[in-house]
C-alpha cells in the first residue's frame, strides 16, 4: 500500500511557508496599509504554494514534463491580467504582491523537489522584505550616491578582483612571495569590519548616545574617536562623559583583533587560544568599567549631558584608503617575514611595537598569516600582537595627554595602566 503521509506533509509545508508571506499581506490590508494591488491574503498565498507543489508533484509522479510549465505560465498570466486591470482602473502600479505570489508558487516547487531549507529561506526572505518596507525605504534615503558606489566597489573587490588574483607570486629576483590574494583578502577583511561601524553610524545617531559612540569608534577607528573626544574635553569638568566612549572603543579594538585572528587562522586555533584569555579579559574589563560609569552617570545627572559625542567617520572603502592599507599591510608583512628570517625574535617584536603606533590591524593579520603558514611560532606571534595592542593603547593615553583635559588624562591613564597590568599578569600566569 502506498504511503501518502510524505506527500501530504510536503503539501501542508508548502501551503504553510507560502501562507507566511500571505499573512503579511493580510495584516497590511487589515491595517489599512494598501501596498499596490490587493491580490489576496493568507488563503490566496497558501493556495498558490499548494498549487506549485501539486503541479510539480504531478509532473514528477506521472512523468508529464509539460504540466508544471503549463501551470506556471497560466498562473503568471493570471497575475499579469490582474495587475493590468488594477493598473488601468485603480491607478495602482505596484508589483510587490504579484512578485510575492510568484515566490509562493516557487516555494511549492522547491518543496516538491526536496529543497526544504531553500524554500524556508525564500519564504523568510520575502516575508522579511515585506515587513521591513518602511525600514528599507528609510535606509535608501540615508544612503547617498557615494556610499552606494562604495557598496558596489566592495562587491567588485571581494567577488570579482579577489578570485582573479594569484595565491602566490614570487618576483623574478626570488626575493619574496608577495601573495597577492592574501594581501587583498586582508584589505577586504578590515574594510568589512570598518564598513559595519560606518553604516551603523548612519542609522543610529552617535550624537545622542555615548554608548553607541564608543561602539562605532571601536569598529571604525578607536584612535580617531579618542582624538575627537579628547579635543572636546578641554575645559570640561565632568570627564566621565568623555571617558565612557574611549573605554568602549578601546574594548572593541581588543575584540576586533580577536575576530581578525579567528578569521585569518581558520581551524588553526593555537594563536587564537593564546590571545583570547588576555585580550578578552582586558576587553571585558574595559566594558564593565564603561558600563559602570554609564550607570553612575544616569543616576547622577538623570539623562542630562553637556557633550555631543559625534565623530567624523570617513567612508571606509575609498580606493585610496584601500590601496593605502594594502601597501601598509604588505610592508608590515614583508618586514615581518624578513626580520623573522634574518634577525632574532627581538627584531620582530620591535616591528610590532612600531606598527602599534598607528594601526594594529596590519600587524595582527601579518602575524596570524605567518603563524598559520608555520613561518613563526605561536608564542612569538602572540607576543608581537599583544605588544602592538599595548603600544596602541598607550598611544591613546598619549593622545588624551596632548589634546584632552588633565582630569580625562588621569582617568584614561589609570584605566590603561590597570588593564595593561591585568593583561600582563594573565600572560605570565598562562
Amino acid at each position: 500500500m502506498e504511503d501518502f503521509s510524505s506527500p501530504l506533509i510536503s503539501l501542508l509545508t508548502a501551503a504553510g511557508l507560502a501562507g507566511l508571506i500571505g499573512l503579511e499581506r493580510e495584516m497590511r490590508v487589515q491595517n489599512e496599509e494598501p501596498d499596490g494591488s490587493n491580490l489576496g491574503g493568507l488563503r490566496t498565498y497558501s493556495m498558490m504554494g499548494a498549487l506549485g507543489f501539486l503541479a510539480s508533484f504531478m509532473s514528477i509522479k506521472f512523468e508529464i514534463s509539460w504540466f508544471l510549465p503549463l501551470i506556471f505560465i497560466g498562473s503568471f498570466m493570471f497575475l499579469f491580467i490582474s495587475h493590468t486591470l488594477v493598473a488601468i482602473f485603480q491607478r495602482q502600479f505596484g508589483i510587490t504582491s504579484q512578485l510575492s505570489l510568484i515566490a509562493s508558487f516557487l516555494v511549492g516547487i522547491l518543496i516538491a523537489f526536496d529543497l526544504l531549507y531553500l524554500a524556508i529561506a525564500v519564504s523568510v526572505l520575502f516575508t522579511g522584505l515585506l515587513v521591513l518596507k518602511i525600514g528599507l525605504h528609510s535606509i535608501a534615503k540615508k544612503i547617498n550616491r557615494e556610499e552606494l558606489l562604495a557598496i558596489l566597489k566592495f562587491f567588485i573587490f571581494s567577488a570579482i578582483i579577489l578570485p582573479l588574483l594569484p595565491a602566490h607570486w614570487i618576483d623574478p629576483f626570488e626575493f619574496f612571495d608577495w601573495r597577492p590574494q592574501t594581501i587583498w583578502l586582508m584589505v577586504i577583511l578590515v574594510a568589512s569590519i570598518r564598513f559595519v561601524g560606518y553604516f551603523l553610524s548612519k542609522f543610529f545617531s552617535s550624537e545622542k548616545s555615548i554608548l553607541f559612540s564608543g561602539i562605532v569608534g571601536g569598529f571604525v577607528s578607536s584612535t580617531a574617536l579618542t582624538m575627537g573626544i579628547s579635543q572636546q574635553s578641554e575645559g570640561k569638568r565632568r570627564v566621565i562623559l568623555f571617558l565612557i566612549p574611549i573605554l568602549l572603543a578601546s574594548a572593541l579594538m581588543f575584540f576586533r583583533v580577536i575576530l581578525e585572528v579567528s578569521l585569518t587562522t581558520g581551524r588553526e586555533r593555537d594563536l587564537l587560544l593564546t590571545i583570547v584569555p588576555i585580550l578578552g579579559t582586558a576587553g571585558l574589563a574595559f566594558v564593565i568599567v564603561a558600563l559602570g560609569l554609564l550607570i553612575k552617570r544616569a543616576h547622577d545627572i538623570k539623562g542630562k549631558s553637556d557633550i555631543k559625542t559625534s565623530i567624523e567617520i570617513d567612508q571606509p572603502l575609498q580606493m585610496k584608503s584601500a590601496i593605502s592599507f594594502g601597501i601598509f599591510f604588505l610592508v608590515i608583512f614583508l618586514l615581518s617575514d624578513k626580520i623573522a628570517e634574518f634577525f632574532s625574535d627581538s627584531g620582530l617584536l620591535f616591528a610590532g611595537a612600531v606598527a602599534g603606533l598607528t594601526d594594529v590591524d596590519a600587524i595582527t593579520l601579518a602575524m596570524a598569516n605567518l603563524q598559520k603558514s608555520g613561518e613563526i611560532s605561536t608564542n612569538l606571534a602572540s607576543q608581537v600582537i599583544l605588544l602592538a595592542v599595548m603600544v596602541n593603547t598607550l598611544v591613546k593615553a598619549g593622545i588624551v595627554f596632548l589634546f584632552g583635559s588633565k582630569k580625562l588624562f588621569q582617568a584614561v591613564l589609570l584605566s590603561v595602566i590597570g588593564i595593561i597590568t591585568l593583561g600582563a599578569g594573565l600572560y605570565f600566569l598562562l
